[in-house]
């Protein structure tokens, strides 16, 4: 009896020392615990003994300096790879960033050009009445002047028969006069044989 009882505080201790090592995490989930009892089964008190030998050796080699050490590498190694992937993360944000500036760049452009267009525009439809009536009044002036212009047409026409006719009659008169200074000087000439 009293070995039996020996062997069941060993037990006892050995379960309390691993609950002081060991996380909560660690412990025995109590819905595990429920399911075992539902099912009407009983784990084996050298089954359980064994499972928490495992956990105890698991956490004592993770405090072993050797464990400790490669687990730093790996995490070294892991952080390297992190960080040239975060590297390479920012320089191609870098890049995306400087090519949204130069796109936003131009969309100001564009946006300040079609700003600029808008502004004539307004400015030329506020002015189209005005323009409209300008308009109107120079058609009516060219009009006017057309008017104008075919009556200077037709009185030159008018101007230009009364001067060729002028001429004609000019050089009529020319022949005429020419003629009788002709028989003049024939006149004077027989004259003039009379009086030898």
């Amino acid at each position: 009896m009293t070995g039996s009882g020996g062997k069941k505080e060993q037990e006892e201790r050995m379960a309390e020392i691993i609950g002081r090592v060991f996380s909560k995490h660690d412990a025995p989930k109590p819905e595990e615990a429920d399911r075992t009892k539902k099912k009407g089964e009983k784990i084996p008190k050298k089954k359980e003994l064994s499972a928490l030998k495992k956990i105890l050796k698991s956490k004592k080699r993770e405090k072993d300096p050797r464990y400790i050490k490669r687990a730093l590498k790996k995490r070294r190694e892991e952080a390297e790879k992190l960080g040239e992937s975060i590297s390479k993360i920012e320089e191609e944000l870098q890049e995306k960033t400087s090519q949204v500036k130069i796109h936003q760049e131009r969309l100001d452009s564009i946006s300040e050009s079609v700003k600029e267009i808008q502004e004539k525009i307004s400015d030329l439809e506020a002015k189209k009445p005005q323009l409209e009536g300008e308009i109107k009044g120079l058609r009516k002036s060219i009009t006017e002047k057309n008017a104008i212009k075919s009556e200077l047409e037709e009185e030159y026409v008018k101007l230009s028969s009364v001067h060729d006719a002028a001429e004609t009659q000019s050089k009529l008169q020319e022949n005429t006069l020419t003629n009788y200074e002709k028989d003049e000087k024939e006149l004077r000439e027989e004259i003039g044989k009379l009086d030898l």
